[in-house]
C-alpha cells in the first residue's frame, strides 16, 4: 500500500540481500527509487567502516 512510510520498511532491503529488481517485483514501486536506497545504503557501510 503506496504511503509516506514505506520507505522505511523498503530501506533494509539491499542489506538482507534483495536486489532492486526483486524490490520492485514485490512493491511496484518505481525501479529509480530501490537504486537509490541501494546506493545510500552502499555509502552509510563505506561511511562506517572508513570511520572504524
Amino acid at each position: 500500500m503506496p504511503n509516506a512510510e514505506r520507505i522505511f520498511f523498503i530501506r533494509p532491503a539491499p542489506r538482507e540481500g534483495f536486489t532492486s529488481e526483486e524490490i520492485f517485483s514485490l512493491t511496484k514501486i518505481d525501479r529509480w527509487f530501490p537504486t537509490q536506497i541501494k546506493e545510500t545504503v552502499d555509502l552509510e557501510e563505506k561511511l562506517a567502516t572508513a570511520r572504524n
